[in-house]
């Protein structure tokens, strides 16, 4: 359609860009949610961490290939504060009174998936390392011990037939 990446391809039909197949994944994996109450949760949650990722820590990348290394400096401090300051205490919050160790429910959702996601974009900048320390629930380690127990991941890709990922 718009000649992009990523692509999924499954049973003749191609979906493209990341959230296209993470939502598709999601509604075919039940990861949205039992009840409206969950649904809604799981929506604030997911852009939440989106919102984490991308304008705070994406953007000082492509600031520094329009504008100069000092506007993307800027704009990564702010990032980062944004980061300490607003999403990382309301993430860690959560999944200390979690008891199941989702942030919604008592399974995987789509917004532990882009949980995971953003905390691995903030946990590939130096800057962090030290500011992460104060946030354990939202560190690599905690989080690759906690997708690697979770059978839904590996029932979801033991049982899609017929599907390729470019």
């Amino acid at each position: 359609m718009f000649r992009q990446m990523p692509l999924l391809e499954v049973d003749g039909q191609c979906l493209i860009g990341s959230e296209a197949i993470l939502r598709y994944a999601c509604r075919k994996g039940n990861l949205n949610g039992k009840t409206d109450q969950d649904k809604y949760r799981i929506d604030m949650l997911s852009m939440g961490a989106k919102d984490m990722a991308f304008p705070s820590l994406m953007s000082p990348i492509f600031l520094e290939v329009q504008f100069t290394k000092e506007a993307a400096d800027k704009a990564s401090e702010n990032g980062i504060k944004e980061c300490r300051e607003r999403y990382l205490p309301v993430f860690e919050k959560v999944l200390d009174e979690s008891t199941s160790g989702f942030l919604v429910g008592d399974s995987m959702s789509r917004a532990d998936i882009m949980l995971f996601d953003g905390l691995c974009y903030l946990h590939e900048d130096p800057k962090l390392e030290s500011e992460l320390q104060n946030f354990p629930r939202c560190s690599v380690r905690a989080l690759i011990f906690w997708a690697k127990s979770v059978q839904t991941i590996v029932l979801l890709v033991e049982e899609t037939d017929n599907c390729y990922i470019i």
